[in-house]
Formats: structure tokens, sequence, C-alpha cells
């Protein structure tokens, strides 16, 4: 008998690729989402699985008439978990990064026709999705830690990019998030290796540690950027000094390329051999991805959300604008996130010429009274009151205000996990 599995919160885009991932393994699946048709006990029928995913709350009644039904429930994660299970799993966790490594080293494997399987969290346009369900023996997925569901998946190749006090909303300290992470390591099983970032110390298997400059392990050497790429030396124990050289740009590029590497070289696949195909990567959707170009002004759009990533994006930005004005348009998300990273946040775009900020963006739970993009608008103007800041609450008042200001050569980065593209659209449109 066919597998049936319903998923509630098919619109997310890790939902949504493990919804790929199976239907191509023959899984029957439907699904439904809150923006597309909404959810509907009407839905469920007897036999079926349910899947639901963190957006989900678990007072949803659809997902409390599956429990009353008995239907057997899995969480989004346990999903994930089955298809890391049924190949050799590599995991990439960290507060950023995370989807431009994974995609990374999903692309090197495929281009090597190694066919791997892959669940990633924004869109590889150079292999046409962001999930897919492989032959190969190898399977590339992310591994959350903003809800903890982690901890649920049992790679044999365990990466930690980076650790962040970030998702303030579970995390009280940076050291609950390690202990989560130390946790997950140590379940891990024999035979399990992990890739750590400098300054991650975490318990369990084998470490090969990588970072940038030097350092113990696998290091990105000089790692330089411009309008062409990043490019670096790899340096690793035992080996030749290979040079690297990277079509997306950005130094924080040259440190995910280096733990890609160090996770393909444990997989079997060496640097030499991928190393060249890794210079063909064009990036993931969402990175510094171009909306469009009018009247000489660029607007490009990034899924960066925390000061770290911000303060990153910007600095590719500067390399990019050339004597042009690098403008941020920030879409800040979570509410969570502006009350507690305000300040940080202020910082971060301040290192453009100009910047405007949007109401926060919602994704899953409730607005919180007070808590709005213009706290963060404040303390620009605490920092510098000459600083040029606007407080544009929606698209459309973000876009007018672009429209007014931008000129030939201008860069326009909108920062922002929810739809901050939708700027630049409306921006392209008016400036046509």
């Amino acid at each position: 008998m066919t597998r049936r599995l319903h998923l509630l919160g098919i619109g997310g885009s890790g939902m949504s690729g493990i919804a790929a991932v199976l239907a191509e393994r023959g899984v029957d699946v439907s699904g439904c989402d809150r923006d597309s048709g909404g959810h509907d006990p009407g839905h469920l029928e007897p036999g079926m699985e349910v899947g639901y995913s963190g957006a989900v709350p678990g007072d949803e009644p659809e997902l409390v008439e599956a429990g009353r039904l008995g239907l057997v429930i899995h969480h989004r994660a346990d999903l994930l978990a089955e298809i890391v299970a049924a190949g050799e799993g590599i995991a990439v966790a960290g507060s950023h990064g995370k989807t431009t490594t994974s995609g990374m080293i999903a692309f090197v494997l495929a281009e090597l026709d190694a066919d791997p399987t892959f669940v990633v969290g924004g869109s590889l346009p150079q292999l046409g999705a962001s999930a897919r369900s492989g032959a190969g023996r190898h399977v590339v997925v992310e591994a959350d830690e903003s809800d903890g569901s982690l901890v649920r998946l049992r790679p044999r190749i365990a990466v930690v990019l980076n650790v962040s006090h970030d998702h303030h909303d579970r995390y009280a300290t940076r050291g609950e998030l390690l202990e989560l992470l130390d946790g997950w390591t140590r379940s891990l099983a024999p035979g399990a290796a992990l890739v750590l970032g400098d300054g991650i110390d975490l318990s369990g298997h084998p470490v090969r540690r990588f970072g940038a400059g030097e350092g113990e392990g696998w290091r990105a050497l000089g790692a330089t950027s411009d309008v062409e790429g990043a490019r670096f030396v790899l340096r690793r124990p035992g080996a030749d000094d290979l040079a690297v050289a990277l079509a997306v740009p950005g130094v924080h590029n040259a440190v995910n390329a280096t733990a890609a590497l160090a996770a393909l070289d444990l997989a079997g696949v060496p640097p030499e051999q991928a190393a060249p195909v890794l210079g063909r990567f064009a990036g993931a959707g969402r990175r510094f991805e171009t909306v469009g170009v009018a009247r000489g002004v660029r607007f490009v759009d990034d899924y960066g959300h925390h000061p770290a990533e911000i303060a990153a994006t910007l600095r590719v930005a500067r390399e990019q604008a050339g004597t042009g004005r690098v403008i941020a348009c920030l879409l800040p998300h979570q509410p969570f996130r502006v009350r507690h990273l305000k300040r940080e946040l202020a910082e971060a775009i301040m290192k453009s010429d100009l910047a405007c900020v949007l109401d926060v963006w919602v994704a899953r739970g409730l607005p919180e009274d007070g808590i709005d993009g213009k706290l963060v608008v404040d303390e620009v103007c605490r920092f510098d009151p000459a600083y040029p800041v606007a407080w544009t609450p929606s698209f459309d008042d973000a876009a007018l205000w672009l429209e007014r200001r931008t000129r030939p050569g201008d860069l326009v980065v909108g920062m922002g996990c929810g739809p901050v593209y939708e700027v630049g659209r409306r921006l392209m449109e008016r400036l046509a």
C-alpha cells in the first residue's frame, strides 16, 4: 500500500523540500499552509500520516484533530531524520552560512555525478531546486538549531560553522545552544566525524577544525574578495597548499568553502577534485541575488537578518559598488530579535551610506506591542543623529523613499528573512 503523508506548513522552505524528496521516493504527499488555502481538519483522512513544521502551533485545529483521530504524527525534523538515515548524511549546522555551505557540498557532489539527495534552506538555481532525491549514497541537509530539532538527525558528518546567540526565544544564552550541540554530537553513531569552526568545542567524535588565517586544521589563508568573487589559499595538514577561486563574493564565503571542502574530503572527495568544481558554484537563492537594475540603480536581495550577517553582506556590497553608494534596506525578522538586538542591528546597517528600515516581519507567533522596526531607527539616531536613516514601515513606503533618493551607480541591499525583495521589485517598477 502506498504511504500517504499530509504536511501542515508545507509552504515553508524546509517542509517543501522534505515533501519533494519523499514524493520522489514514492510517498503520496499532500499538504496545506496558512498562507495558501489554510489548515482545515477536513483535509484529514483515515490511514494517512501527518507531518507539521515548527511554524504550526500545537493548538492548530487540524493538528489537534489528527491526534484525536489517532493518526501517526511526525515533526518536520523526524521526517528529515528519516531522509538522512537512508544514506550517508552530511548535516550542516551553525548560526550563519548553513544554506550556502550545504549548497556548496550538494553542488560539488552533483557535478561529480555522485547524485546526492539534498534538502537545503534556499533554492540552488544551478541544480534547479532546494531539494532532490538522488540515487547516490550521500544525503546533504541543513541542521536547524532554531528550535533544537537538529538533535534528531544522525549524520555521518556533522558540520558546525559558528555559534551566535541569535534565537533568544529559545536560548537564554549562547552557552545553552552549545549544550544542545554538544548533546547532539555525543549522540552520533561511532564512526561519525565533526567539522568545527574555530572556538567551538564539542564532544564525542574525531574533530576536523577549520577557519580563516593561521590556526589549527583546515585554513583559508589570505582571503580576498572583489566583483569576480572570493579567492584564498587552502592549507591543510599533511598536504600542499591549494589555491581556490570562488564565483561567490565575500571573505566569509572563503570560510564557508573551507568547511565544505573539509566535509567533502571526509565524504571521499579530495580538495584537488572538489575545488575546481566549487569554483563554479554561483550561490544559493536570496544570497546577494540581484532583483533588478534600472536607471543605473541595482537592487540585490539577501537573506541576512542577524547583525553579523548584515555586516558581512554590506562588506560585500561595498566591494561590489565601486565608487557608488551602498544603501541598506532592512526588513527586521521576528519581534524577539529586534527586542534583544536592536542596537547591534543599528550598528550593522550603519556600514551603509544611508538606510531605511521596515516594520518587523513576523514569520511565526504574534506581533509584540511596542516592538517595531522604528526601534532600530531610534538606535541609529542615538549613535549618530546626522546619519541618513528612515522609518519606512511598508514595502511601498520603502520603494518610494528609495525612488526619491537613489541615483545611478547606487547599490541597494535588501536584507531579511521575509520578502524584502518585494521592495526591489516595486522600486524597479518605479524607476523603469
